[in-house]
């Protein structure tokens, strides 16, 4: 039987996010959409019942004066959460995600920047929520999820409100949700996506996915983040499938034995702690040289087009709810080593780029349509240039411009061609592959130039090292390397760093001089985190 391949399949494009969801809520209308548990107890809403409390959102927030329409949103992630997103966009308005994580003062920052007139929230920030109210002036609805409280609206009541069905007339390039960067208004962007950057974007994500009405996701990332708002929330919707939301990572094992998904939207931070918690179980089960043989023995059948490996790891698949498929990876470097771990025990790696500018897609590789290490071929409906190593985006994709920041616009802009920063290339088959950022790289006195991210990738590969910060310091190459301390059993750093050391020659014997890493230190603890858990470098960047 001849692979179907979903990488080039084309499917319908939608005019704006208002149009796909009043199709494909309609299309889907009795399938489940969401499972969560709320109070203790299991809920589930079918396509139909979200599509409902969508047009009552729409219709309440007909009857409030608003003066910009800008809706933010602060929560953990919740059907609250999400139908609340989704009423704001469906309704031509603007949804403003914000990250629960960030401190209080941020919060107000980014409020105030955005003139926000509304801010639904989870009761959870109730404390949080009273700040606000007392620093953001143009917030003139404040509405909570879970109760009624205070002086304040509650969501519930709003979602009562009766309805009719609408067919609203919004431009593609009417605004859908402003979306911060990162921290506060001193250092991040509010990046304007529009319902054409949305709607392109979910067309190009669906042609990635191999998904049905059958399929069930496990949404375990963070909702203000566009990544998991595509690709996590949006795309599903295309298929029928259903969404499982984890309340929280601590759940996040009961969820996969109670839900069984088949695909699930990560960063290689994710996959990382999972492939340990397998790997966990296969040691307290006394099975590591079994594991290790049936390892080998997939590796070997796979290169003769031999598949056995649900077979042959399907009690340990059972960590993963039994019936997993499939992880969309992206935001952060994937290291060859856990695409190979996975892929041999029967899970596929959809590995791909994109950045909150482009909606975030932009380029995503297959194993039916791959190249190992690369991030995939470029999506549908955009187009990718290399100028001077910097990888440059244009398409339906790219965003309308940062809000309020009209220099900043100009600055990463040239005749329709965004410029993301990352550094890369195109293979001659097509194939996208980072080699790191441009405001990260190293230039030496020798006038070389080297990317940390690159090397950082091959270090990564060792199973010895956790994490790590490649940086120059007088024109010498250095890592800062957090080790795996269970896998030195006791030894002191000196031990640490001599095995590391050696294993850093083998990598350097591999490298021209110039790249070469000339010293080492060993650290104690992890390196300080974003909110997206990314490693903040020196001077606060992220890595």
């Amino acid at each position: 039987m001849k692979k179907r391949n979903f990488f080039y399949t084309e499917r319908k494009q939608f005019k704006n996010i208002h149009e796909y969801l009043n199709i494909c809520l309609s299309n889907h209308a009795n399938n489940i959409l969401f499972k969560f548990v709320k109070n203790g107890n299991s809920c589930a809403k079918r396509y139909k019942e979200v599509f409902d409390d969508i047009l009552s959102l729409e219709a309440a927030f007909s009857e409030w004066n608003f003066e910009k329409k800008h809706i933010a949103i602060l929560g953990k992630t919740s059907y609250e959460w999400i139908v609340s997103y989704l009423g704001v966009i469906n309704a031509g308005y603007v949804a403003i995600p914000i990250d629960k994580l960030l401190p209080v003062e941020a919060i107000i920052e980014q409020l105030q920047f955005v003139d926000a007139d509304c801010l639904l929230f989870d009761n959870d920030y109730y404390d949080v929520v009273l700040r606000i109210k007392e620093s953001v002036d143009s917030i003139k609805y404040f509405v909570n999820f879970n109760e009624k409280a205070g002086n304040m609206l509650y969501l519930y009541d709003m979602l009562e409100t009766p309805h009719k069905d609408t067919s609203l007339e919004i431009l593609p390039d009417t605004a859908a949700e402003i979306v911060f960067s990162s921290g506060t208004t001193s250092n991040s962007k509010a990046i304007i996506l529009t319902h054409e950057n949305l709607a392109s974007n979910v067309a190009y994500c669906s042609q990635v996915i191999d998904a049905s009405v059958t399929d069930i996701l496990l949404s375990i990332l963070p909702n203000n983040h566009t990544y998991e708002l595509t690709v996590g929330i949006l795309t599903p919707i295309y298929f029928g499938a259903t969404v499982c939301l984890n309340d929280s990572l601590k759940m996040m094992k009961r969820n996969l034995k109670a839900y069984k998904p088949t695909i699930m939207i990560v960063v290689p931070a994710v996959l990382e702690m999972m492939r340990k918690e397998i790997l966990r179980a296969v040691a307290n089960q006394n099975k590591n040289k079994k594991f290790g043989t049936a390892m080998k023995i997939s590796k070997l059948l796979k290169k003769v087009n031999i598949d056995v490996s649900r077979k042959l790891f399907g009690e340990i698949l059972e960590v993963l709810g039994g019936e997993f498929r499939t992880f969309v990876c992206g935001g952060a470097f994937l290291p060859v080593e856990l695409i190979d771990f996975y892929t041999t025990i029967g899970i596929t790696i959809i590995q791909g780029y994109g950045i909150t500018e482009c909606s975030p897609l932009v380029a995503a590789n297959t194993d039916r349509n791959g190249e190992v290490g690369s991030v995939g071929k470029i999506g549908g409906g955009c187009s990718v240039k290399i100028v001077d190593n910097e990888i440059w985006v244009k398409g339906k994709n790219v965003m309308r411009g940062y809000y309020k920041n009209a220099e900043g616009t100009e600055a990463c802009m040239e005749n329709g061609w965004f410029k993301t920063g990352d550094l890369g290339y195109i293979s001659k088959k097509g194939y996208l592959y980072i080699t790191g950022r441009k405001k990260n790289l190293l230039v030496l006195s020798n006038g070389e130039n080297v990317s940390p991210e690159e090397l950082e990738g091959k270090l990564l590969e060792l199973d010895y090292i956790n994490e790590v910060i490649v940086f120059g310091e007088d024109d010498f190459i250095k890592a800062e390397i957090y080790p795996n301390y269970d896998l030195f059993d006791g030894r002191d750093i000196e031990e640490i760093e001599d095995v590391i050391s050696k294993k850093i020659k083998e990598i350097n014997s591999q490298l021209p001089m110039f790249k070469q890493i000339q010293k080492i230190k060993i650290r104690a603890i992890e390196f300080e985190k974003t909110t997206t858990n990314k490693i903040k470098r020196y001077g606060g960047k992220e890595l």
